[in-house]
């Protein structure tokens, strides 16, 4: 099969990491940075509209025009959007629910979604999103990686007030109890696995745990690295990641169950290493996209 593929590319996360799932899958790849080439995107198509099967584009509105124009010229061409942002609610994309509409097949991270995005028009699937096994699986940190990371609990992200308001509260509390906490930003990859393998424990903090399977690619990339992994519950999160994230309501249960955690924590760092075999072997991007290979084409 023949993908032409419409991503971000140069933070080399997560549409490398797409394009690298569809390569191991048998397929070939044609790729278009959504972000520096989205006026090119027709062009592109235009070039191998003879052998391409599909057009699969992240949720940028500026890919929009150019979807417009290959549907009114390659009408046999599947397009599809996969939207990996955790955020899920339609009002939260009415900016883009028109390109969501105007494609065959709209993927999103959340689940129990389909009703909502039916009455607007748009043919919904649930895919979340996956480990990239190539860049986030466990190592052995040096002596260097134990002086800078080492700490109870890591948290890896941005923390926005207002935007972020829950996690930067939570994070506060926390971080006011006397837990040994500290925060990592802008790592990625190698010291990104470093600072799990060191973290004794590592916090998700998905946002809208008020919806059904909304959790971020951070989950998957502490799993993977092998680290024990805390997240905010969200509903079916116990089955969704088969009771390898541990969870907790309110900040006074994280307290609870960090304190738990750390006393047990042999124990947990064995599931934690079951884990993250687990993910590898079942929530990789390359299952991702051969499920939505069967949605698309069956």
């Amino acid at each position: 099969m023949n993908v032409l593929l419409a991503f971000p590319f140069e933070d080399g996360e997560t549409g490398i990491a797409i394009k690298e799932a569809f390569e191991r899958t048998g397929h070939n790849v044609i790729c278009v940075d959504a972000i520096r080439q989205y006026e090119e995107l027709f062009f592109f198509t235009k070039q191998n509209a003879s052998d391409l099967d599909l057009i699969l584009c992240s949720r940028s509105a500026m890919l929009y025009d150019e979807l417009i124009k290959i549907r009114s010229a390659f009408k046999d061409i599947k397009l599809a959007v996969w939207n990996t942002d955790v955020r899920a609610n339609i009002n939260d994309w009415s900016r883009l629910k028109y390109m969501f509409r105007f494609v065959d097949f709209y993927f999103g991270v959340a689940d129990g979604k389909e009703q909502e995005y039916k009455n607007e028009g748009i043919n919904f699937h649930h895919l979340p999103q996956g480990l990239d096994d190539r860049r986030y699986f466990p190592m052995k940190p040096t002596e260097w990686h134990k002086m800078e990371y080492a700490c109870d609990l890591g948290f890896i992200g941005n923390i926005v007030q207002g935007i972020h308001q829950k996690r930067f509260d939570t994070i506060n509390e926390v971080s006011n109890s006397g837990v040994n906490l500290k925060q990592f930003t802008n790592i990625f990859q190698d010291n990104h696995n470093y600072a799990v393998a060191v973290s004794r424990l590592m916090l998700g903090d998905s946002a809208y745990p008020e919806i059904k399977g909304c959790y971020s690619v951070r989950n998957w990339k502490v799993l993977g690295a092998g680290g024990i992994m805390i997240d905010r519950r969200h509903e079916g999160i116990d089955e969704f990641f088969n009771g390898y994230v541990h969870a907790y309501d309110e900040v006074s249960d994280l307290l609870t169950l960090i304190k738990n955690l750390l006393e047990n924590y042999d124990e947990n760092k064995k599931k934690a290493e079951e884990a993250a075999k687990w993910v590898k072997a079942e929530h990789c991007y390359t299952h991702r996209i051969k499920k939505m290979l069967k949605i698309v084409f069956g």
